[in-house]
């Protein structure tokens, strides 16, 4: 009996020294995506990084897992639009101004898209907005996403008339596109003073610093589960 109990603690403990090891590597993988996510934001935000075995114990600091969520949340839209990490991230001061969120913006970008192919098509409504704008379809369809919704502002920019100004967003970039006028009403130019600003305020973000803050929070779901045993 003495024996069995015996062999039966030892099971448990192998198994509990098992889950450890996993939760540790978890954790080196975890402290190894912090200070990718972290990279370039500043001293103090790295110090997270190198803490992040206490920081998994106490829980991360809000601010800290907030900005590796909004991050995260950056790297996720850049997949479905195609834009590039700086110009999402970059443009939320302009887009906020404008009462237009980060997934709005996004949908506006995939419409934008969508509505360039389809005016490739034939489709009349895109073709139609595109000729209005004097832009060529097949011109602009060489064009990335941060590049396409900077020549749509720099063409919307010149449309004097407030309603066919309106349409024309609208048609292209879908209900969004009308509140993003106000973004777009400097053209080129009121982009760059848009993204400059971002850029002064600490929030232009590397893709390697958006992939770095997906990864980490892959990796925090992962530790939490290998503690948890879930």
């Amino acid at each position: 009996m003495s024996s069995a109990i015996e062999i039966d603690v030892s099971a448990n403990i192998a198994k509990f020294k098992a889950s450890m090891d996993k939760a540790s590597l978890e954790g080196q993988k975890l402290n190894k995506n912090l200070n990718k996510a972290f990279k370039g934001i500043g001293t103090a935000m790295k110090s997270i990084g190198a803490l992040a075995g206490v920081a998994v114990a106490g829980g991360l600091g809000s601010m800290a897992k907030k900005s590796i969520d909004a991050a995260d949340a950056i790297q996720k839209l850049g997949v479905r639009t195609g834009a590039s990490a700086r110009f999402l991230s970059e443009m939320r001061v302009a887009i906020s101004q404008a009462d237009v969120s980060s997934s709005e913006f996004a949908n506006s970008l995939t419409k934008l898209n969508k509505s360039s192919q389809d005016a490739a098509d034939g489709l009349s409504t895109p073709k139609r907005a595109f000729e209005k704008l004097g832009i060529s379809v097949s011109e602009f369809n060489k064009l990335n996403t941060d590049q396409k919704f900077t020549a749509i502002s720099e063409a919307i920019s010149k449309v004097e008339n407030p309603a066919a100004k309106s349409q024309i967003a609208m048609d292209l970039m879908g209900r969004s596109g009308s509140q993003l006028i106000t973004v777009m009403e400097g053209g080129a130019a009121g982009l760059e003073e848009y993204r400059n600003k971002a850029i002064d305020l600490g929030q232009s973000l590397s893709q390697e610093m958006v992939d770095g803050a997906a990864a980490a929070n892959d990796s925090l779901d992962l530790l939490s589960k290998s503690i948890s045993g879930s």
